[in-house]
């Protein structure tokens, strides 16, 4: 089989179409030798918990959280599932010109503070392109009474043994390009809200709670490590703390939907893409 090198990405772009986040992709070959492309690519987002948590438990007291216990800031990630194609063959130049790679609602997550796409780009063969153009259709076109029927994937795959036993499946070479841009909040409409994952509440726990006949609520609800809450801010008055407020871990600790470790690439400048 032939070793198709991609020619670099051009630009990776975006754009708000019905409220949602369009990122698409440009290209071209100055030789008009490719034709065919295919694209998959890794998110990654900077975001938050519903709650930002100032105080943890350690089985005795409760003390302030150090830097390295922050569960408020995290970073998330993930792959593309779906497949990406687009063909100049039709055009007399091989150009690509703000081909759609992925939509994302204004609510999402993924764009509330900071987001990033590394994008790989692959030179296809003309079979190789029919190939992925029958899988996407057979895999993501189907389910109404107006889509195609599923076809039959023939690939470069077979069974040495048994000619008759269907194998699914295409193999390629070459060489990919590759480009990571960044979307910052601030590039996006400001009436873009945030919707949280979960539905989030806080709640009071007193160390001498009078509608609790004066049982201790801290040392009961939030003192013992193990506990399902996180502990947010403290309640004083006159100069004394006199109780703390609370969540759950799911608004309250980012961790359990990422990392709170900073990817080595991440770049927190704005408008460094």
């Amino acid at each position: 089989m032939p070793a198709n090198v991609s020619p670099p990405i051009d630009s990776i772009g975006f754009k708000t179409v019905n409220n949602n986040l369009q990122v698409y992709v440009n290209t071209h070959d100055p030789n008009n030798a490719t034709h065919y492309y295919r694209w998959d690519y890794t998110e990654t987002w900077q975001f938050h918990a519903h709650d930002a948590s100032d105080y943890i438990t350690n089985d005795t007291i409760i003390v302030s959280r150090t830097a390295a216990q922050d569960i408020y800031q995290c970073w998330s990630n993930d792959i593309s599932t779906n497949i990406e194609l687009a063909s100049s063959a039709k055009l007399s130049q091989d150009v690509i010109y703000q081909n759609p790679l992925l939509s994302i609602p204004s609510t999402s997550e993924k764009i509330e503070i900071r987001y990033s796409i590394l994008l790989k780009q692959y030179a296809m063969t003309s079979a190789g392109y029919n190939y992925y153009s029958l899988l996407k259709q057979n895999t993501e076109q189907l389910g109404s009474i107006f889509d195609a029927q599923p076809s039959t994937l023939t690939g470069n795959i077979h069974c040495t043994t048994n000619s008759t036993i269907p194998v699914i499946g295409y193999v390629t070479a070459g060489a990919y390009a590759m480009k990571r841009i960044y979307i910052d909040r601030s590039q996006l409409p400001d009436s873009w809200i945030t919707i949280y994952p979960y539905t989030c509440s806080v709640d009071t726990a007193l160390y001498a709670d009078p509608k609790a006949h004066g049982a201790n609520e801290v040392q009961a609800i939030l003192i013992p490590k193990y506990n399902p809450n996180v502990i947010i801010q403290a309640l004083t008055h006159s100069g004394q703390i006199i109780g703390y407020t609370y969540t759950d871990h799911d608004c309250g600790d980012c961790s359990i939907r990422g990392t709170t470790v900073q990817p080595g690439f991440w770049i927190n400048a704005p408008y460094d893409n």
